[in-house]
Order: C-alpha cells, then structure tokens, then sequence
C-alpha cells in the first residue's frame, strides 16, 4: 500500500470486505493512519443480493469510521473528494 500510494494511487476500502470478515475497520484504520486519507476511497461494495442495501451499509461503515476515531474530515476526503476527482469532477 505503502508504494502505491508513493505512485499516487488511490485505493479501494470497501465495507463488504468488513461484513464478510476478510477486512476489518482496525485494518482500514491502521492504514489510513498510516498512509493517509487522501490516498483512499471508500465503497460497500453492496447491492447484491442477501446484502443490506446499499444506503443501510453506507451508514453503518461511515458510524464504524467514526466510531474507530477516523475524522469527518478524512471521511470526506474518502467518500466525496477523491470520487469526484477520479471522475474529473469539482469536488467541492
């Protein structure tokens, strides 16, 4: 992660991988802390099937990012900003 960042990727955390228990938050936050937000963006990855909705997921992990003592600002920077710039929009 550490590398792809110093290439300015911008990587996936997703709260599926949370639900299924292949991720947990302690690992996103460890990296966020680590890395730093602007190199993330954050997705449920939901929708399918025997999954909560999506609206009920995007609540439930940004309340779990909260909780974990990530900040409203660095949420937005992962769920608002680097969207809008990776699709070449006016994130603000």
């Amino acid at each position: 992660m550490k590398q792809m960042a110093s290439e300015n990727a911008i990587m996936e955390i997703d709260w599926l991988a949370v639900l299924n228990g292949s991720r947990s938050i302690t690992d996103y936050t460890m990296a966020i802390q680590e890395i730093g937000a602007e190199f993330f963006v954050m997705s449920t990855d939901l929708g399918q099937a025997g999954n909560p909705l999506h609206p009920e997921g995007w609540h439930a992990y940004i309340g779990a990012m909260r909780e974990a003592g990530i900040s409203a600002g660095d949420i937005n920077v992962m769920s608002r900003r680097n969207p809008a710039r990776l699709l070449g929009l006016d994130p603000w």
